[in-house]
């Protein structure tokens, strides 16, 4: 049977004092280990041990099928490089989700999860953010991806990439991933021209993507001008985040400006930029243009009395 493994609560302190018991008397039952079993193990042992110790009960208890995993979560477990070897434990067909989000992994422990990753070709969701991956790490990421021909998410927030890992991730999903990658997440890096040009130059090969999102990076006005020539061509494109870049008014005019070709866009966030007036006045010919817009995010954008009221005047009015 599926199930899932899950490093947050759910019920896991239950079982904490006779975690390795209730394994062995759900494999005598010829059932694989639940949830909350796992997570016990591991929150009390390291996760190769944790793993080792269900493997050991599972040979002494039977000659039962190992457990088909279909989501681990590792989130914010204060993993480090050593322990992506041990993920090798539970990557299968059958798993299509790995989250190990906020933990201290660098490119070293990227290299040591790849063997992992070529037992998970079905893998639908990898969450990597919040670790110290740096370009290196997502170049090796990004050489790995042919592995992963299913992938539909892909969250690499805060991993410390530059334009070098950008542009190395846009040609890798460009060949290994067009019909599958629906979101891109890329927030709190320092992506900047370069690595906004490399991404832009991916839009029109993945005609799945929904989602891109910059937020808080270096993008710049020639950065923005590459996307902006180039979002129309991403034709599943619902949603896309640029706030908290380097834009000036000349970098959102260019945004602006290329929304209205967007049909699928419903979401735009162009916050946290000093755009002033002229932003804004580039924003509001926008908006009735702008017909398939239903959510529009200019929280701490630098627009002014004047320019706030401009917006708000040009908003369409429900007939």
């Amino acid at each position: 049977r599926a199930c899932s493994v899950d490093s947050g609560g759910g019920g896991a302190a239950a079982a904490h004092s006779s975690n390795l018991r209730s394994i062995a008397n759900n494999f005598a039952a010829a059932q694989p280990p639940s949830s909350t079993t796992m997570t016990a193990l591991a929150r009390k042992h390291s996760l190769d041990d944790a793993f080792s110790r269900a493997n050991t009960l599972r040979d002494r208890f039977g000659s039962l099928s190992r457990p088909s995993l279909e989501c681990l979560d590792l989130t914010y477990r204060n993993l480090a490089d050593a322990d992506c070897e041990s993920v090798r434990h539970v990557c299968t067909a059958s798993l299509r989700a790995l989250r190990l989000g906020g933990n201290k992994l660098t490119g070293e422990g990227v290299r040591k999860l790849t063997p992992s990753l070529r037992l998970a070709p079905n893998l639908r969701e990898l969450w990597l953010g919040n670790n110290a991956l740096g370009d290196e790490g997502v170049r090796t990421l990004a050489g790995e991806l042919h592995h992963l021909p299913a992938l539909g998410e892909l969250w690499l927030c805060g991993v410390g990439m530059g334009d070098a890992g950008a542009q190395a991730l846009a040609e890798a999903v460009v060949a290994h991933l067009p019909q599958a990658l629906a979101w891109l997440l890329l927030n709190n890096n320092t992506i900047g021209n370069e690595g906004a040009r490399g991404l832009a130059g991916a839009l029109s090969s993945l005609p799945k993507l929904e989602m891109l999102s910059l937020r808080c990076n270096a993008v710049g006005n020639a950065g923005a001008e590459a996307l902006a020539a180039r979002l129309q061509t991403a034709p599943a494109l619902a949603q896309f985040f640029i706030q908290g870049n380097r834009l000036s008014s000349r970098g959102v005019a260019f945004i602006a400006s290329a929304v209205p070709t967007c049909p699928t866009l419903v979401e735009l966030r162009l916050g946290g930029m000093d755009m002033g007036l002229e932003g804004a006045e580039a924003i509001a010919r926008m908006l009735p243009l702008a017909t398939a817009l239903t959510t529009l995010g200019l929280s701490y954008a630098d627009v002014g009395a004047e320019g706030a009221a401009t917006i708000v005047a040009a908003v369409p009015r429900a007939k």
